[in-house]
């Protein structure tokens, strides 16, 4: 709703627009099998303001706490170094993070603390979990598969916390 027009002598602004046309909601029903699967468009037809609820049926959000994993600066800081910038990074992070989980009929949101690596989102994605929403509730870095940890690949480099992350959020989401 637009406030009261102050000044009467200006002019009041336009209708809103004609509502969308009339469509199907189509929310992506299975698992991906590839990254490419999990990075198509979720659909093109919208439904109208007033058939959106019914048409994607149970609305469901929870937001899901989890203890971090201990942090790994191997990565990140010259050995020598690691135990001062352990310290430091410590005293700013807290040790549980938060999830949010949004689900609308089909379609699952889970939105999380950290920027998430495309094998990552696929891995959370494959797990039932949904489709990843980076930076959600707080900024605690990259998160990676616990196999590019290892390796040293991808942005593992950026993630602050030890390989165990991305299996303790799936654990957290679905024990």
């Amino acid at each position: 709703l637009l406030p009261p027009n102050p000044h009467p002598t200006s002019p009041t602004p336009p209708n809103p627009p004609n509502p969308p046309p009339r469509g199907k909601v189509t929310p992506p029903n299975r698992k991906p099998t590839s990254p490419g699967d999990a990075a198509e468009p979720l659909g093109d037809e919208v439904a109208p303001p007033g058939d959106a609820a019914a048409a994607l049926g149970e609305v469901y959000h929870a937001r899901i706490g989890f203890a971090l994993p201990s942090m790994d600066l191997s990565r990140l800081v010259p050995k020598l170094l690691q135990g001062p910038a352990a310290n430091l990074l410590c005293q700013g992070i807290a040790p549980e993070a938060e999830l949010s989980l949004l689900r609308l009929g089909g379609l699952s949101l889970l939105g999380v603390p950290f920027e998430v690596s495309g094998e990552a989102a696929f891995a959370l994605e494959s797990a039932g979990l949904g489709r990843s929403v980076s930076v959600s509730n707080n900024y605690l870095g990259y998160l990676e598969t616990s196999d590019n940890v290892e390796a040293h690949a991808g942005e593992s480099s950026l993630q602050y916390f030890n390989k165990t992350l991305l299996e303790r959020m799936v654990q957290a989401v679905d024990p």
